[in-house]
């Protein structure tokens, strides 16, 4: 991730407050690389997201 984008961080289930918070900082003060952390689920550049609906007549 070497691009200066937005990213959807997602922590495993059960990571505590302090652990993200921790996480969080190092990212911010020194642009840590969050993939070496353990309690990360998956990490997802953030984009925009487009739908196209469609009507099958299921009532």
């Amino acid at each position: 991730m070497s691009d200066t984008g937005s990213y959807i961080v997602v922590f495993k289930a059960g990571t505590s407050k302090e652990k993200i918070d921790e996480a969080a900082s190092k990212v911010e003060s020194s642009g840590a690389p969050l993939q070496a952390l353990d309690h990360l689920d998956f990490i997802e550049s953030d984009g925009e997201v487009s739908i196209v609906a469609k009507n099958l007549g299921i009532k």
